[in-house]
């Protein structure tokens, strides 16, 4: 799936922890744990969990602010 231009090298690296994501975008954790939890943003495409964390995909992240998908 091609999304977007590379506009998630503007972060540095693609995939990042769910703190670093509030940080970078201006949600609140919260807000993104909501978004989550009501499905928009979904599971293996814009968020992972490994070893117990959430890792957003800013790539999908990105996308997702552009189109609403």
């Amino acid at each position: 799936m091609k999304i977007g231009n590379n506009s998630f090298e503007q972060y540095g690296v693609r995939w990042v922890t769910l703190d670093k994501c509030a940080e970078l975008v201006g949600y609140t954790k919260d807000a993104l744990n909501a978004l989550r939890v009501k499905g928009k943003l979904r599971m293996d495409i814009h968020w992972r969990k490994r070893e117990g964390r959430i890792f957003i995909d800013m790539h999908a992240f990105q996308h997702w602010i552009e189109t609403g998908k």
